[in-house]
């Protein structure tokens, strides 16, 4: 159950109040927007209402990711997959409409209606309101826009009303956990002055902290309303679940409580926020958590490939997939469904061997469950759908391309292990010089991994003079001299080709 509010003040007697019958005014109520899955549940607690409640209509926009397996079941008229669709509730008839082609099999969008009697005179004061809608056909999912619930015949009370928040959290991989709040400002007299304040007791943060929003802490955007903060969850397990309490004030006095709720996610779902585990020698398993459309990514080092080998089976009951990239994010082997003639392969879970692995190094190893798929970055599937109990390289639209997003949905959550045979941890594998200053994207730092990511952050640091660019000496022997020329270059390039194969 994810907590929200009205936002206040937002109202007019707008065309849609004409949809049902003896409507003067409408409330719209601002929904959260973003990527869902089957079903969410939302409880808004509405301002001061008065009036009789003729009619409730829900509203979004939609776009569906390429490949979704829904696409087909849309009317014909979609076109680019793209539609307005909404439910009309007038005196308790359901009426589905769609405004250029709504889904021909979709679920119809079901209210909570125990405290919004439809036809009843109503006075609301801080009422909870539950309402329970979905937006997956047969098994796809995308992104929902200006999500909107209009209460159709009633107005804000002339009273005052606090400012309130809507909380959320976004895992960012590797322990760390961006909390933000939407504030809404309370009308008679209009809020100014907002701010907000978070507990974080339940991460180990010690109390409470402000939040920001200047466009610093990861805040995106100054001054927009959103509050954000990053922090650490601290001694919390993958897959424990906590609850941030914060109070969003105004400087006229006024304030309200609310609560962050989120569960532990470790392991980001990009290479830049994957789980680095930390230890030395051989690595023999990880554990970790699926919650809802979740993908966990771990760096590892192949320390032995001929002898590697990475499997679910025996660690879940969940059916997996797993998909390895190189430091690059390109794909380089997966698998569904344990290969025939493997121990497990009559299960729903994932191997990969040694087969398609292309040597020594560091790689990024994805688990998902099905049917959670990477794309590219024009949404095209790096691994065809098919077959599910082979190892594949990749063989989808996006073969050639690398990691860019996932799509697909899954529901539920699960724990999962991933054992390990042929791998080390990542610190420990294999040293790759003084030429290793780039990783991926060309990113500064060393990933134990020499390709043109290392060429384009040596060029950077040679120019802005970095004493790491400053490698070599009068007549191309290595050793720094506080001058930076061509004998950087030599030794650099000297460095990178006698590195140890295994880092190539």
């Amino acid at each position: 159950m994810m907590s929200m509010n009205v936002k206040k003040g937002l109202f007019a007697a707008t065309a849609a109040a004409t949809l049902c019958a003896g409507a003067t005014a409408d409330v719209v109520i601002v929904l959260p927007s973003g990527n869902f899955g089957a079903g969410q549940d939302f409880s808004m607690t509405s301002p001061p209402l008065s009036g009789t409640l003729t009619g409730i209509i829900f509203s979004y926009e939609y776009s569906n990711a390429a490949g979704a397996s829904w696409a087909a079941d849309m009317a014909a008229t979609v076109g680019a997959s793209q539609w307005g669709y909404f439910n009309r509730f007038c005196n308790g008839a359901s009426i589905n409409e769609g405004a250029t082609g709504a889904p021909n099999n979709g679920t119809p969008i079901n209210f909570t209606s125990a405290t919004l009697p439809i036809g009843s005179p109503v006075t609301y004061t801080n009422e909870t309101v539950l309402v329970g809608w979905g937006n997956s056909w047969n098994g796809g999912s995308g992104t929902m826009a200006n999500v909107t619930l209009t209460l159709v015949g009633v107005s804000v009370g002339n009273g005052p009303t606090n400012p309130t928040g809507l909380g959320a959290s976004t895992n960012l991989g590797s322990g760390s956990v961006l909390l933000t709040v939407t504030t809404f400002g309370g009308i008679n007299p209009a809020s100014t002055g907002i701010s907000v304040n978070g507990d974080l007791s339940a991460l180990g943060g010690g109390g409470s902290v402000a939040f920001f929003d200047n466009g610093t802490n990861g805040d995106v955007t100054a001054l927009d309303g959103v509050f954000s903060y990053t922090t650490s969850v601290g001694s919390l397990a993958d897959g424990d679940a906590y609850s941030v309490g914060f109070t969003v004030s105004d400087a006229e006095s006024r304030s309200s409580s609310g609560a962050i709720n989120g569960t532990v996610d470790l392991a980001g779902q990009t290479l830049a926020t994957a789980a680095v585990p930390s230890g030395a020698g051989a690595l023999d398993a990880i554990s970790g958590f699926f919650g809802p459309n979740d993908v966990d990514i771990y760096k590892i080092n192949i320390c032995d490939a001929a002898n590697f080998s990475a499997t679910t089976f025996g660690g879940t009951t969940a059916d997996t997939q797993l998909f390895l990239f190189n430091t690059d994010g390109f794909g380089v082997v997966a698998n569904d469904d344990v290969p025939d003639g493997l121990p497990g392969d009559a299960t729903l879970q994932s191997t990969i061997t040694s087969a398609l692995i292309p040597g020594n190094g560091d790689y990024y190893l994805a688990v998902t469950r099905y049917n959670t798929d990477p794309v590219d970055a024009g949404a095209a599937l790096i691994w065809a759908n098919t077959p599910f109990n082979t190892e594949r390289s990749p063989d989808g639209a996006g073969a050639g391309n690398p990691l860019a997003a996932w799509t697909g949905a899954s529901a539920g959550t699960s724990t999962y292990t991933i054992a390990f045979t042929g791998t080390c941890y990542p610190s420990s594998g294999p040293i790759c010089g003084l030429a290793d200053v780039g990783g991926v994207g060309g990113a500064p730092g060393a990933d134990n991994h020499l390709d043109n990511n290392d060429f384009v952050v040596f060029i950077d640091y040679f120019f802005s003079q970095n004493p790491i660019a400053d490698q070599g000496s009068t007549g191309g022997v290595a050793g720094a001299d506080g001058v930076y020329d061509n004998n950087d270059f030599i030794v650099f390039i000297d460095n990178f080709f006698n590195a140890p194969a295994s880092c190539r």
